[in-house]
């Protein structure tokens, strides 16, 4: 291979990254700065801006900037969409495998992130106790629990697969081996979480579904898992919270 291909190949997978990481932070920043400035003007109070409706139509509006960003940017240097649905895993429909994958996905997932999360002990400042911020404090009726689910269970596992598992994983994955690929797109995925130990959970977990993409060739293995996942957090989070303190005196 020559040193012009192997440059190319390298931007290519620099861009990759970058593209998601600016949209993902940029489309983050934009919502930030509308839903403060609504606040700050009076148009919407904190009490209202707090509320899972808000929080919900917060991160439907996140994640659709981030996918036009994303995509639109993509589409527009390519100057074609040919292909898109390919490079973001949605063209195999389910099969009948899909049940199967997801319940042995999540019990890798499961015993990978408890190691990493021990591991990760024993390294100075990492807390293992610290709260996802997930942006739902204030549920109280059933509409607002269904806000909240709608957003952690379905929405983010959707969006967040065909970004990372889908877009960034084809990108990389046609210029890099599968392990190169997997372990740049869980990284990525990691840091965009912003939390060291959630970072390490999902880190644990984009091996699994980067292993599930490669496997069935979709993301749709990934997205069963990545909402198994998030639902049992739910249930602990907002349901059962003293699941959450049994398990983290477990790990102690």
């Amino acid at each position: 291979m020559s040193s012009k291909s192997k440059r190319s190949k390298f931007l290519q997978c620099i861009g990759a990254v970058g593209l998601v990481l600016y949209g993902f932070f940029v489309a983050q920043v934009i919502v930030g700065f509308l839903f403060v400035g609504l606040s700050e003007s009076g148009i919407m109070s904190e009490v209202i801006s707090k509320s899972a409706t808000i929080q919900f139509i917060a991160s439907a509006v996140s994640y659709a900037l981030t996918l036009f960003i994303i995509l639109g940017t993509f589409t527009a240097i390519r100057n074609s969409a040919k292909g898109l649905p390919q490079i973001l895993g949605i063209v195999k429909r389910p099969t009948g495998m899909l049940f199967l994958y997801v319940l042995l996905g999540y019990g890798f997932y499961f015993l990978l992130s408890t190691l990493f999360l021990l591991i990760g002990q024993l390294i100075p400042g990492f807390d293992i106790e610290q709260q996802q911020e997930l942006g739902f404090e204030q549920l109280g009726s059933q509409l607002e629990y269904i806000m909240a689910f709608l957003a952690l269970v379905v929405l983010a596992p959707i969006i967040e697969e065909t970004i990372f598992r889908g877009f960034l994983f084809s990108r990389l994955r046609e210029n890099l081996s599968f392990w190169w690929t997997t372990i740049i797109v869980s990284v990525v995925f990691g840091l965009v979480h912003m939390q060291w130990n959630v970072g390490v959970d999902v880190f644990a977990l984009s091996l699994i579904l980067c292993y599930l993409r490669e496997k069935t060739g979709s993301i749709w293995a990934g997205v069963g898992v990545h909402m198994l996942k998030n639902l049992v957090a739910y249930v602990i989070l907002f349901l059962q919270p003293d699941i959450q303190n049994a398990l983290q005196k477990l790990l102690q």
